[in-house]
């Protein structure tokens, strides 16, 4: 007999309910998403702090905006990890179980992957850039300074 599989119920004969089945195509997109505002973030140049600055504030608005996604679909591939296999066969059942938490498994290492890298990356560039901006003010500070000491001496 031929298996047909569903993630959706109610099933039929010859039907074979797997919850996971098509979750890789619902976290693709958002992953893709993720992973394009980390190559993003990798691209600011720290050496000039007020234009990263202003990018890291946009890649971090729109990391916001993707947290909600991030969020339900992390819970969505959760919550079909809780629910069982249907309609196959009790020898085939076990594996169609296994595959299927492996499949829910992978995509939350995968969302949570993409996302930890989007955020670690942007708190690294912002430190750098922080870092770079107080290089910037001890520079002038010492200029201003020496022009300062320079002027206070004493005309001969």
């Amino acid at each position: 007999m031929q298996w047909t599989f569903k993630d959706e119920l109610p099933i039929n004969d010859g039907e074979v309910y797997i919850p996971t089945l098509n979750v890789d195509k619902t976290v693709e997109p958002l992953c893709s998403k993720l992973d394009d505002m980390f190559n993003e973030a990798e691209t600011i140049n720290v050496l000039r702090p007020l234009k990263a600055y202003r990018a890291i504030r946009r890649l971090r608005k729109r990391l916001s905006a993707n947290q909600t996604a991030f969020q339900s679909a992390v819970d969505g591939c959760l919550k079909k990890m809780s629910h069982p296999v249907e309609g196959a066969p009790a020898i085939d059942s076990g594996w169609y179980q296994g595959w299927s938490l492996a499949m829910a498994l992978s995509n939350v290492t995968r969302l949570n992957l993409a996302f930890s890298n989007a955020s670690a990356t942007l708190d690294r560039k912002t430190s750098y850039v922080v870092a770079n901006f107080s290089l910037y003010v001890a520079l002038v500070s010492f200029i201003v300074s020496c022009i300062f000491g320079w002027l206070s001496l004493p005309v001969r």
